[in-house]
């Protein structure tokens, strides 16, 4: 993702029918490699989940993509019979990137 903040149903929705339809349609997978839960009560929980996308669509002048990996947080709250989801936030890791400037001509480089 590039920052945006989805505030209702029909802007999430959209937003994940083009990635499925036009990025992620084939072959990808979102594997889970490290799920990590604290229980902040009886009802509620902070989930962060380190995961890995292979498969997605190569775009220009890419013609093999490499795997993704991302990290979601979500803040999930239990209602009778199950957990449901408040929020969730994806950040794609960057491998050998630890941080990013923007730079004099307010261009975001990646700083390691």
């Amino acid at each position: 993702m590039t920052g945006f903040w989805w505030h209702d149903r029909e802007s999430i929705r959209k937003a994940h029918a083009y990635g499925l339809e036009h990025i992620f349609e084939r072959c990808s997978t979102l594997h889970l490699v490290r799920v990590k839960v604290k229980r902040l009560s009886d009802d509620i929980a902070r989930v962060h989940v380190r995961m890995r996308l292979p498969g997605q669509i190569p775009v220009g002048e890419v013609n093999t993509s490499q795997n993704r990996q991302n990290i979601f947080s979500f803040v999930v709250h239990r209602v009778p019979e199950r957990w449901c989801c408040a929020s969730a936030h994806n950040t794609d890791v960057v491998p050998r990137i630890e941080t990013n400037i923007m730079d004099n001509e307010g261009r975001f480089r990646s700083v390691y």
